[in-house]
């Protein structure tokens, strides 16, 4: 846990106070997403962007009374024909317990009239682009939202292959990692993986891909598996057999 997430305990929740985000947030907005990112290297330059409010999308933050921010939040809401939808589209907290103890509470006293409420089911807008709260990394709010009466959608495994040294001497350093598309080929683009195909396939493809990127050097590898997909099992069996391990487990969230 991030140390300056200590510093706000349980008896601190009467000090934090939430109120709609603005342009001068923002330094302390990406420092708050950045400490929450998965821990697979990403480009320095990266930093996030999108994070700004829209037209249904409200991002609330919460602060101190020196100004201090200790967590923020974007809320959606969206209305189909007969049906007001909304819900958390990302939270960040640096994962102290006080903070995103008052971050849900504040998202379930906006929520009245919704229909439905989720948390973490769209991908956000900087890398790596991943729906789902991770469980391993973010224990504390995974927490907070399982103690008032959100359930798991859906249950999503990261895996990571760390880069290999390029055959002839280091590879390049800092790039972003890239991803095991649904066919078992390589591609720089989160946006390529979709539903697996056969197990087959990835036996097929998977090895000569890596093969290649090995001897170039330099990048880590990220694959995910919908562990209620049929053959999941089979396809993270293939992933370990290539030397991926177990990153995180992304879970979309819904209110029960």
């Amino acid at each position: 846990m991030d140390r300056s997430a200590m510093k706000v305990s349980l008896g601190a929740e009467r000090a934090l106070r939430v109120r709609p985000a603005t342009r001068e947030d923002r330094a302390q907005v990406v420092r708050l997403i950045a400490a929450d990112r998965p821990a697979v290297p990403f480009p320095a330059a990266e930093a996030p962007v999108g994070w700004e409010p829209r037209a249904d999308r409200t991002v609330l933050v919460l602060h101190d009374a020196d100004g201090r921010l200790h967590g923020a939040m974007a809320v959606d809401r969206r209305t189909t024909p007969g049906r007001l939808t909304g819900g958390v589209a990302w939270l960040h907290c640096r994962e102290a317990p006080a903070a995103a103890e008052v971050l849900v509470r504040t998202l379930l006293a906006g929520s009245g009239g919704l229909t439905a409420v989720t948390a973490f089911t769209d991908p956000p807008p900087w890398p790596p682009h991943l729906a789902g709260l991770p469980l391993h990394r973010r224990p504390v709010t995974t927490r907070a939202f399982l103690a008032h009466g959100f359930r798991a959608m859906d249950h999503r495994l990261l895996l990571h292959r760390p880069a290999a040294p390029a055959a002839d001497g280091p590879g390049p350093t800092g790039a972003p990692p890239l991803w095991v598309s649904p066919e078992g080929t390589l591609h720089r683009d989160r946006g390529a993986v979709g539903p697996p195909a056969p197990a087959v396939l990835w036996r097929r493809n998977l090895p000569r891909a890596l093969d290649e990127l090995d001897r170039a050097g330099g990048r880590d590898v990220l694959a995910t598996v919908d562990l209620l997909a049929p053959g999941a099992c089979e396809l993270a069996t293939v992933l370990a057999g290539f030397e991926f391990e177990e990153l995180d487990l992304l879970r979309s969230l819904v209110l029960a």
